[in-house]
């Protein structure tokens, strides 16, 4: 790679103020060692072999041998095998190569959490191109930036973000849009002919926050992460067939522990649906449904979930300090809680440490073909024993360094002075953390050296929002740290002092310009102002002196308009206690007015949900009705439909007499159906083997005979369906009585049928339709149950009901059955598991 040099690879000199670090006498421990005396702990060799010329996409490759018809990506009711993906990122391949994709070439992914977005990565890898994540989020300006920075020559992307593709200077490819395309080319393997050897090794470019308010690109090699992928997969203990949920965007690393990991085990990805990350409760019930097995998560997204999760028997927690009372709460015998800890320059992640509630939390020892020396941060040496220094990282998964940033890169990237075993690269990276070896050898973490903090699990430099403050012509001095209202909260907070000379400056005017120019996560979330910000005699800012935050911002500058009624007033109260506000009023948006984030947001939820009524309040519900006005309002319609959909019914119990005689009736029933079922079959069998010596009669009084059974078994169910019930109509009618013993006989006949091992198949929904329901062409039909009610159900054209859902046009409830509509409109599609209640409509 032209634009990144890293010290080590040309003898290049170290920066000015580590010029002779390279000096100190070498230490050479055993590989697996661990010497606290000299706080340096390398970790075992590497179990994996990797070369050199290794790519990530030809690992997939050998996983797709080895796991191919498996299900890699499970997401709205839908699964894609290990071959669906490589064949699909075949084809997308070779349509991004005859699209001027070269060797070499960078290119942006704008893509949410979906199958398209693996099948993108692996698709740029196999053209020999890099891949850049982008998030969705992002502001235009940060994506322009990186846009430029890295040079992408391309941005896929999908047509909800077609505006925002068409405004950078590059081209893009919607990759929702390319069907048509994909389905002319060839899903086989690529050859060297269809893409020229690789001029260099990068397998992707992750940009993280920067000190001089731009984001910096850290460049990893195929070499590093088919290393990482590989060491972590066994490390971690995932098992082929685990469903893990995948839900941080691409645009961070964590991601690439999320996806890459879970496929090296065979595992199945369960993604986040939607744009927006699952919070608190909907993310427990999310996990619970999709039967998730393994997840990996910020501490703070962890606390977020009040309820367990017994399906969970792997937890990974990583991205900031874990507390101990949460590793307690999560602890269980048969799960497993890992910390885990590793920035970007490291390939995602260097140490792995078990969380018991007996142990002090640390980030545990070096995975395999790492090593960890923790440095003085002032000269080259080791630490001094038991003393806290700078944690430093080598190995293997050492990235090339900072894309365009050479003085960076060589700043951070210092030669190997140790001589440390397993370091290819012989270079160190110093992470800026602070930490120190215990007596176990374990690494414990004590926080920055620098002004770099972590706030729910991403990386940010307060630096990059200080630069963007004092940007603004007003703001004279800009500092910002952090600060935690409650232990499990970690927010950021912005200190400024206004030029004297200057127009007025709002928080609220602040607060819109850095969301103009920053993510979300990077905006502070309280912005003081001061009249002149306190220093220290070196002229520096004086942090210790600086008052605690007293207000969120930003604040808004409307009127507070007060609670009408008792449910606006609940949710107002609400607020006050979680965002820690004076005054909230009705009218104010959570997130612009009243600086609301997405986890503060769900512990709101979780409160909601307390309050009658309300127990089936979500996120989603927040998201669309942003103000306590209009939260209130939606919640209050949504609690009278569901007070009406469950308004009481009389009960009914059946006498004695009624359900011992159709308990009775229904045994008869058995006996003589499968008596008469049996007698046809043994009369046939005795018919067709008359023809036992002669082979060819033999065979066709063989298949006449299966013919004749299907037929006169599926014509017996429909026949009967039309004498004893004829048209099924919407009624109530009790369990055990006459009409219901009419009910389970025609039920038992037609779900008994041969043809119901059809499903989904032409010739079962012709099957239907006999029976009465009315059904669109080309409509599919997996349900676990044959429909019972046909004449009440409907369903449209083009429209598929997947398998394991549920379609039955009664509901069994207080001693009756009761039978309904329902009806499905054209191109719906019901995914797995769905219930379709009676009268029940889809559009």
């Amino acid at each position: 790679m032209q634009d990144v040099k890293p010290p080590g690879h040309d003898g290049g000199a170290t920066p000015e103020p580590l010029a002779d670090w390279g000096s100190s006498h070498p230490v050479q421990p055993a590989i697996g060692s661990v010497a606290p005396a000299r706080q340096l702990v390398v970790g075992e060799s590497p179990f994996v072999s990797v070369a050199a010329s290794d790519r990530l996409d030809h690992l997939f490759e050998q996983l797709v041998r080895r796991y191919g018809s498996s299900p890699a990506v499970a997401v709205g009711g839908q699964s894609w095998s290990y071959d669906q993906i490589n064949a699909r990122a075949n084809s997308l391949a070779r349509l991004l190569i005859s699209r001027g994709v070269r060797s070499g070439d960078r290119v942006g992914l704008l893509l949410n959490r979906s199958a398209d977005t693996y099948v993108a990565m692996l698709a740029v890898l196999k053209a020999r191109a890099a891949y850049v994540p982008l998030a969705v989020a992002f502001p235009e300006q940060r994506i322009a930036f990186i846009v430029e920075d890295a040079r992408l020559s391309l941005v896929i992307t999908t047509s909800p973000y077609r505006e925002k593709a068409q405004s950078l200077p590059v081209g893009h490819l919607l990759i929702d849009d390319i069907e048509t395309e994909l389905s002319a080319l060839s899903d086989a393997p690529l050859s060297e002919d269809d893409a020229v050897i690789p001029a260099d090794s990068t397998c992707y470019i992750l940009y993280t926050s920067g000190t001089t308010g731009k984001p910096k690109g850290v460049v990893i090699e195929h070499r590093s992460i088919c290393n990482f992928v590989q060491v972590a997969a066994r490390s971690y203990g995932y098992r082929h067939g685990d469903r893990v949920y995948q839900g941080m965007t691409i645009a961070f690393d964590f991601s690439v522990e999320e996806i890459w990991v879970p496929f090296v085990s065979g595992g199945t990805l369960v993604p986040a649906p939607g744009e927006q990350a699952l919070i608190g409760e909907e993310l427990a019930d999310f996990l619970r449904d999709n039967a998730v097995t393994c997840m990996a998560c910020s501490p703070t997204l962890l606390s977020s979930i009040e309820s367990d999760v017994p399906g969970l028997r792997l937890i990974l927690v990583g991205g900031e300090a874990c507390p101990q009372n949460l590793v307690a709460r999560w602890s269980r015998p048969g799960r497993t809680v890992l910390n885990t800890y590793g920035p970007t320059e490291a390939t995602v992640t260097a140490t792995m440490g078990e969380l018991t509630p007996d142990k002090p939390v640390t980030i545990g020892k070096p995975l395999p073909s790492y090593s960890i020396a923790v440095l003085d941060p002032e000269k080259p040496v080791l630490a001094t024993p038991g003393e806290l220094g700078e944690i430093c990282i080598a190995g293997i998964g050492l990235a090339v360094g900072y894309l365009n940033r050479p003085e960076l890169t060589e700043q951070k990237f210092i030669p190997d002075f140790l001589d440390l075993p397993n370091n290819p690269s012989r270079r160190i990276y110093r992470t800026g953390d602070l930490g120190r070896l215990n007596a176990d050898g374990d690494i414990e973490y004590h926080g920055r050296v620098d002004t770099q903090v972590k706030i729910r699990g991403i990386r940010i430099e307060l630096g990059e929002i200080e630069a963007a403050i004092l940007e603004l012509p007003s703001v004279a001095q800009a500092v910002v740290t952090t600060w935690k209202p409650d232990p499990e909260q970690q927010e950021l907070v912005a200190y400024y002092a206004l030029r004297r000379d200057a127009p007025p400056l709002t928080r609220r005017e602040i607060a819109r310009n850095l969301k103009s120019r920053l993510p979300d996560y990077m905006v502070p979330r309280y912005l003081e102002e001061l009249p002149v910000l306190p220093m220290t005699v070196s002229d520096k800012v004086d942090l210790r002196q600086l008052p605690p935050p007293s207000m969120p911002s930003p604040a808004s500058d409307t009127p507070v308009v007060e609670a009408r009624d008792d449910a606006e007033r609940f949710i107002v109260t609400t607020l006050r206690d979680i965002l820690a506000r004076d005054a909230v009023s009705v009218e104010g948006h959570f997130f612009d007015d009243l600086g609301a984030n997405s986890l503060l947001m769900a512990r709101v939820c979780s409160r909601l949900r307390t309050r009658d009524g309300w127990g089936t309040a979500s996120m989603r519900d927040i998201y669309l009705n942003p103000t306590a006005a209009l939260l209130a309002a939606h919640l209050q319609r949504n609690a009278r439909g569901t007070a009406g959909l469950s308004r009481s019914q009389p009960v009914h119990r059946a006498s004695n007499l009624a359900y011992w005689a159709c308990g009775t009736a229904q045994l008869a029933f058995y006996l003589v159906y499968s008596y008469a079922l049996l007698w046809c079959l043994n009369k046939g069998l005795f018919w067709t083997n008359a023809m036992v010596d002669q082979p060819l009669w033999l065979y066709a009084r063989s298949a006449l005979l299966a013919v004749a059974y299907f037929m006169g078994w599926t014509a017996l169910s429909v026949v009967a369906k039309w004498l004893i019930i004829g048209r099924w109509k919407e009624d109530s009618f009790p369990i055990w009585g006459w009409r219901y013993y009419r009910f389970w006989v025609v039920m038992t006949l037609v779900r008994t049928a041969p043809v119901a091992m059809f499903r989904g198949s032409p010739l079962y929904s012709a099957y239907l339709m006999l029976l009465g329901a009315k059904i669109g062409r080309n409509a599919v039909i997996e349900c676990r149950s044959v429909p019972v009610c046909t004449d009440l159900i409907s369903i449209g054209h083009d429209t598929i009901l997947r398998k394991e859902s549920s379609l039955l046009g009664f509901r069994a409830e207080a001693g009756y059955i009761h039978t309904g509509r329902v009806r499905i409109g054209n191109n719906a599609f019901v995914g797995e598991a769905s219930v379709l209640d009676i009268e029940t409509e889809i559009g």
